[in-house]
Formats: structure tokens, C-alpha cells, sequence
């Protein structure tokens, strides 16, 4: 018997929600165990302590003409170019002269051995305990740290690059983002980098309005300057008072990552963000409006608000931008791109009624660009009512013939703002001495 009836069914799917820019990677050269081009996600500062890289002992300790040779069993692992340097930390040799134990930048001479500068001779040398670690454990763990203690609910990627100098490090870098595109939101740099010189022409890459790729560098006085202008670099400079250890680029690093907008959990600007582990600059420093003219990021008080808190001064890029404005930028585009290219799929596979290029079609592709805008203001990422815009279908389809045919349409814009804090307030006060 046939049916009286016959039911149509098309399957819709809904479109799963972008995570890029939840998505950091704290940059390692050589501190852990993991293969080079490795993405390991950590989901607490405890969870690092697997994946570090351990000590070597030291079978070998010699010094000669201002020079100490030093040789570990079982090779390094660091590579062997003739003029390569490691940051390493030796520690537990003995010596009844000058001392020998110390993070230096060391040569690596062969497969198992590597030189370091000692003035003065260190006299009779025992190395029965001795063991040598690379410098990036130690930082990797302090950026590990100040991640974490800033709070946030968003877990962290550490991405091995390999043993290495600066310059090897940014090739590395530059290749694994070619090979993997849209993976990492921002990553947080190392030590160092600010003063490598491919490291700008490598930043300088990602300044268009689309790039999407970010990297927090800690920057000295030598290098403020430098990145001064370029959208992708967020500069972060520790307190002259600041301890060795510590690592307030990460605290930096790990705001954007947590922002995650929401209609209770609105993004803030960027400036006077709380921060907790780096020490505050010294107030009135000379080097303060050097800092701040050139969009260097650093920790200030909040004593001015009568809060004890160490708070974020200037909360920029290196453009001058407020960390939320590119942030909004890119929230747009991510999320744009997802909700269109979802409503094409699923119209496509709507039997009752497909998507088509007609005016309908573009009613809908414009509805759905709405709801986005939407939804950003909303999450306080933009500020008015923006509309979006769309051309009509005749008018598009006339001026652009060869669109149609192959089912393009660039007739969608919107004028988006995006929200702007407070940084300096004047009161003005008149003071009247008339009598009353």
C-alpha cells in the first residue's frame, strides 16, 4: 500500500564553536622531552614537570686561557654548527678558585662537549656531582608559573621547537606555523628573541588585518623602540626590582586567552588589568615614558585607586591598539566565517528549501552576518547597533556577471567600533575666592 503521506527530512548541523583564540603555546628550545614541532597541552602549572627535560652529569671539566671546556657523556642533543650557543646552567663543581658554577651562553664545540668564558682560572676542579641543564628549563618553568597564577580557566600548549640559538628558534617557529595554519591564536616568546634580528622581519609578517597570529615578547630598553607600530607583538618589560625568576610577559600572555566572551563575562579593554606575581616598576621611573611612548606593556600600582593590587600599564600591542581591539577584530572574522560558510553547507543539503543565489539567499547569508554583529555587542566586543550591509541581487548580479557564474557574492559589509576604556581623566575645579 502506498503511503498517504511522505515526509522530506534534511539534516541541519550546527556549527561547533571556534577555541583559536583560547589557544596559546609558550615557545621551548630544548627543555623538554617532547620531539621537535611537538604541541603539548598542560592543563596546570604540575602537569609541566613530566615533560621537562632533565639533567646531564658532567664527565668532563677543564679550563685553559680564560675558556672552560666542559664534556657530558651520552651527547647533548644541542646541535653542532661551529658557532652554535646554548644558555646553560652548570651546577656542583667544585673549585678553590674562580667559580665555575653559573648560567652562561656556551658554545657547543661537538656532540659532547661545549665551551664557556671563565676570566680566571677556578684552580683544582671535582665534577663527581656535577650536572648541566639548559637555561630553557628554568625559564620554561617560570613562564609555566606566571601563566597559571594569573588565574584563568584556559589551559596552555607548550610548543618544542628544538634545542638552539634565537635565530634557529624564529626559523623553527616560522616553519611550524606554515605547516600548521590556524592552530595557535598567540604564543608566548622566550628570552632573547627581542634582540634577534629575524625575529621583527618574522613579526612584521602577521600585521594584516586577518593574521590572527600574535607573539608576547619580554623586550628590554634596548629594543623598546624596535617593535614600536607593529600589530602582532605585545611587549612586556619586567621591573628593574623584578626577581630573575620571574615572568610577568606570561601573566600578560595569559589575559587575552581567558577573555572568553560571553553576555555575563563582557571583554574588558586591556588597561588596568590585575596582575598577580611581577613586580610593580618603581613609581616616577625615568624609564616609564619611554615605555609608554613606544607601547610597552609593564606592572604598575593601583595605589592611585586606593587598590594594593599590581596592575597592567598600558594594556597594548606594540601599535598602540588596546588588547581588546584586535581581539574583536578577529572575534568577527573567526566567527563570521564559521556562521556563513555553515548556513552555505547546510543550505546546500536542504532538500525543502536550499540555500540559492537570489535575493533570498542573500537575505539569509545577511541575517545570519547580523545575528554575529549581534552577538559581538552583546559580548561588549563592539560598541552602537552596526548593520550589516548587502548588495541587492540585481544590482550585484549586474555589475558583476562573472560572480554570479561562479557563486561569488562580496556584497556583505559592516562598520564595526570596537569598545574603547577609559586611560586618562581630567577634572577640571574651579576654585572661587568670593565671599559668600
Amino acid at each position: 500500500m502506498s503511503n498517504i503521506v511522505n515526509v522530506s527530512v534534511s539534516v541541519q548541523q550546527g556549527a561547533t564553536p571556534s577555541t583559536l583564540q583560547q589557544t596559546g603555546a609558550i615557545i621551548s628550545q630544548g627543555a623538554t622531552i617532547g620531539a621537535q614541532g611537538s604541541l603539548t597541552f598542560l592543563s596546570s602549572a604540575a602537569s609541566l614537570t613530566a615533560l621537562l627535560k632533565g639533567s646531564q652529569a658532567i664527565t668532563g671539566a677543564t679550563w685553559s686561557g680564560g675558556v672552560m671546556t666542559i664534556t657530558v657523556s651520552g651527547g647533548h642533543s644541542y646541535p653542532v654548527s661551529g658557532s652554535e650557543t646554548e644558555p646553560l646552567t652548570i651546577a656542583g663543581l667544585t673549585f678553590t678558585g674562580q667559580n665555575p658554577n653559573g648560567t652562561f651562553q656556551a658554545t657547543i664545540t661537538s656532540t659532547t662537549q661545549f665551551t664557556y668564558p671563565l676570566t680566571l682560572t677556578p684552580g683544582t676542579l671535582g665534577y663527581s656531582v656535577a650536572a648541566v641543564t639548559n637555561y630553557d628549563v628554568a625559564e620554561l618553568t617560570n613562564q609555566v608559573a606566571y601563566y597559571f597564577a594569573q588565574g584563568g580557566t584556559v589551559g596552555v600548549y607548550v610548543l618544542e621547537l628544538g634545542a638552539g640559538d634565537p635565530a634557529q628558534g624564529v626559523s623553527a617557529l616560522s616553519a611550524w606555523i606554515t605547516s600548521n595554519p590556524a592552530i595557535v591564536y598567540a604564543f608566548l616568546c622566550p628570552l632573547y628573541w627581542d634582540s634577534e634580528p629575524t625575529f621583527i622581519t618574522f613579526a612584521s609578517l602577521y600585521t594584516n588585518q586577518n593574521a590572527e597570529t600574535y607573539f608576547y615578547l619580554p623586550v628590554t630598553a634596548a629594543t623598546w623602540a624596535t617593535y614600536a607600530g607593529v600589530k602582532s607583538v605585545v611587549m612586556i618589560a619586567s621591573s628593574p626590582n623584578a626577581a630573575a625568576t620571574e615572568f610577568p610577559a606570561a601573566n600578560v600572555f595569559s589575559l587575552p586567552l581567558n577573555f572568553q566572551p560571553s553576555v555575563v563575562n563582557k571583554v574588558p579593554t586591556g588597561a588596568y588589568l590585575f596582575l598577580y606575581g611581577p613586580t610593580q616598576w618603581p613609581v616616577n621611573n625615568s624609564s616609564i615614558p619611554v615605555m609608554e611612548t613606544n607601547n610597552v606593556n609593564y606592572a604598575a600600582s593601583g595605589a592611585e585607586g586606593g587598590i594594593s593590587n599590581v596592575i597592567l600599564k598600558k594594556g597594548v600591542y606594540a601599535d598602540g591598539s588596546q588588547l581588546n581591539h584586535w581581539y574583536a577584530v578577529d572575534w568577527l572574522h573567526i566567527n563570521a566565517q564559521l556562521q556563513l560558510a555553515n548556513a552555505i553547507i547546510n543550505g546546500a543539503n536542504n532538500r525543502v528549501n536550499p540555500l540559492y543565489y537570489n535575493q533570498a539567499g542573500i537575505n539569509t547569508l545577511q541575517s545570519v552576518a547580523q545575528s554575529v554583529v549581534n552577538q559581538g555587542v552583546s559580548f561588549g566586543l563592539f560598541g552602537g547597533s552596526p548593520q550589516v550591509k548587502a548588495i541587492p541581487y540585481a544590482a550585484y548580479t549586474a555589475a558583476n556577471p562573472t560572480d554570479y557564474g561562479n557563486g561569488i557574492y562580496n556584497g556583505l559589509s559592516v562598520t564595526i567600533s570596537t569598545q574603547q576604556g577609559f586611560i586618562t581623566i581630567t577634572l577640571g575645579v574651579v576654585v572661587s575666592t568670593l565671599a559668600p
